[in-house]
């Protein structure tokens, strides 16, 4: 099962959002003895994908990322409006791969969810 990614609140795209970013950060924890962050101690992010989905259904798409990027433990999306896009509830959902005290031979795979964005008419 999956977290819950909690990152900063929702977010509200409207009716001709175009190319608009967003970051999502990813913690790590402050040391081997604690567990106060959403990966262990030493981790680095080395990829992630992302798939977007209407709540309620069980069909992902790939229409509102327009591009996605990686900026240390930082993921960076790029979002659009289209007209191909129903409005309504919808999430994200990251799966990510990241480094263990920096060795890349077993990496670590987490799935974080995101089940706030909103796509409103004004």
């Amino acid at each position: 099962m999956a977290d819950d990614f909690q990152g900063t609140g929702k977010i509200n795209l409207q009716p001709g959002s175009s190319n608009v970013p967003y970051r999502f950060r990813v913690t790590v924890a402050t040391s081997s003895q604690k567990n106060d962050g959403m990966l262990p101690y030493g981790s680095t992010m080395m990829s992630y994908t992302v798939r977007e989905k209407q709540m309620g259904t069980t069909v992902s798409s790939s229409k509102m990322v327009v591009t996605k990027s990686l900026d240390g433990n930082e993921m960076v999306l790029r979002m659009t409006w289209t007209t191909q896009i129903n409005p309504g509830h919808y999430g994200l959902e990251f799966n990510i791969l990241a480094t263990v005290s920096g060795s890349t031979l077993n990496p670590l795979k987490k799935q974080l969810d995101f089940n706030r964005v909103y796509l409103k008419r004004r």
